[in-house]
């Protein structure tokens, strides 16, 4: 009988212990990257910018997505609310990829060895990974990538750039900088040196401001807010070059955003060693490499200078 008492005894302390523990709440899980959201199935989940773990589940429509139970209040076993998925603009790079979703956020995946994804590491992704980095409260509107870069107009129209910087793609002020940048940096103003061109001025404590971005091979350009054409990183390459708008007889790399030689351009794009702009009266023009007739003119020699595509005169 003293046995079967003690025993009794033994599994109801047991079952009381089991009670107290059921009675304790979830407790809250936040995450910074999506490796640190696993189900119990091992299934990778999607960090959410709340930082919230969210899964696939296809009884919620719009999103497929369910909060972890782990989530902070409401959201705990909630479906993602179906705006958090729509995606408003893709970049491609060579081997990365990027989505702009409505909500401002940016989200990255592929290659990272030099830190394109933007998640603080170089570690390659293989599903969309959250930008870290952009200043809270700020929301993107516009992202380009290129080989190994990756940048982002923000709705107070400053650029953000993160990857790699050995042609001076980042367009950050000194001439002693790391090789690559893992996660955003905001792109300062430059100012051209008249009496000594190939020196501009750097003012890292004033930002460069954009209302249009777009990357190529190693470099970038932008309709600035003063409503002139800049470009920065990569001027020169073999014979051919000047795809920044700049003589590569002075800069072989342009530091920093400096203004372009024209007039009246609404729109850029750029290529791998060359860019090209439209001008409000609806011409097309291009400058940079030409060996493979990239600039529509006619002929294949290379021109810092835009010159104007041939046969187009109503571009929109």
């Amino acid at each position: 009988m003293g046995g079967e008492v003690l025993r009794f005894l033994a599994a109801s302390a047991s079952l009381v212990a089991l009670g107290a523990i059921a009675c304790i709440s979830q407790p809250e899980f936040v995450c910074t990257a999506n490796t640190d959201c696993l189900s119990e199935s091992s299934a990778l989940g999607i960090c959410e910018a709340n930082g919230s773990c969210s899964f696939y589940d296809a009884a919620c429509a719009g999103s497929l997505r369910r909060y972890a139970d782990g989530a902070p209040g409401a959201l705990a076993s909630a479906c993602v609310s179906a705006g958090a998925q729509c995606v408003a603009q893709l970049a491609m790079g060579t081997s990365h990829s990027c989505a702009l979703r409505s909500d401002g956020t940016v989200w990255c995946w592929g290659l990272n060895a030099d830190g394109q994804v933007g998640d603080g590491t170089t570690s390659d992704r293989s599903s969309p990974t959250l930008v870290q980095g952009l200043p809270a409260g700020r929301k993107a509107t516009q992202i380009a990538a290129d080989q190994a870069n990756t940048c982002a107009l923000l709705d107070d129209h400053t650029v953000w750039c993160w990857g790699l910087d050995d042609a001076k793609n980042l367009g950050q002020c000194g001439t002693s900088r790391p090789p690559r940048s893992t996660t955003p940096v905001q792109v300062p103003t430059w100012t051209p040196n008249a009496e000594t061109p190939g020196a501009p001025s750097c003012d890292a404590s004033t930002p460069f401001t954009a209302t249009q971005i777009a990357l190529g091979g190693e470099h970038a350009c932008a309709i600035g807010t003063d409503a002139r054409l800049h470009c920065w990183g990569e001027n020169a390459m073999g014979k051919q070059g000047g795809q920044c708008g700049q003589d590569p007889a002075i800069f072989d790399d342009v530091p920093g955003p400096l203004p372009v030689a024209f007039d009246g351009a609404v729109q850029v794009a750029c290529g791998d060693e060359y860019s090209c702009v439209l001008k409000d009266e609806n011409s097309v023009w291009c400058f940079g490499a030409n060996d493979l007739h990239e600039l529509g003119n006619g002929d294949t020699a290379a021109s810092f200078v835009p010159v104007n595509v041939s046969g187009i005169s109503d571009a929109k």
